[in-house]
């Protein structure tokens, strides 16, 4: 196998992918065991939002068994002034989730804009959505709504991202209709 430069190779950005994975997940543990968001230490820089989106889709694993369309939707660039592992790391989740939360034929939109200072990067999907009783406490730590709880996970993930989007005095919404997917949205001011 180390004679085999492009398996060796293959192996390496395996295994850089899956360290860096694993490197998120304890980040985030790390994050959400913070009482209040001003704990949660930022390292801001500016960055390009499309870059930054491009990686976080080319690390995404799509599962064999879904038919998976990711679209970025403007073709400009915009660059802002954030957390870029932080903000990869919200990404990341919010794009697992639409794929998690989807039938076979995932379809999901990536939009973003800076308007009056204020970045928005918008993910909608075409997924189960979310009844009105149950948008008021996604964001809440450990909840999952119940009809998919066949799905895996520990009802962390979106307190993380709320939690990350606040450090960074921003907002997250969501709107959603089930049988019709989810949007959240989020903004984060520029300075």
């Amino acid at each position: 196998m180390l004679e085999n430069s492009e398996t060796r190779d293959e192996i390496l950005s395996d295994s850089r992918d899956a360290l860096d994975s694993l490197s998120a997940y304890f980040t985030k543990l790390r994050d959400i065991t913070f009482s209040n968001v001003e704990q949660i230490p930022l390292n801001a820089t500016r960055f390009s939002v499309r870059d930054m989106l491009e990686d976080v889709i080319a690390k995404t694993h799509l599962p064999s068994c879904k038919s998976v369309e990711i679209k970025i939707i403007p073709d400009d660039d915009i660059t802002i002034n954030a957390d870029f592992i932080h903000l990869s790391n919200i990404m990341s989740n919010l794009i697992e989730n639409s794929i998690k939360y989807s039938s076979d034929n995932v379809e999901i939109d990536i939009d973003y804009r800076i308007t009056d200072n204020l970045a928005t990067i918008s993910v909608t999907d075409n997924g189960f959505g979310i009844s009105a009783k149950d948008i008021s406490h996604i964001f809440d730590k450990y909840y999952r709504v119940p009809s998919h709880n066949d799905v895996p996970g520990m009802g962390l993930g979106l307190t993380y991202i709320k939690m990350l989007v606040e450090a960074h005095n921003g907002t997250i919404n969501v709107s959603s209709k089930p049988g019709q997917g989810s949007a959240f949205t989020i903004t984060i001011p520029q300075t």
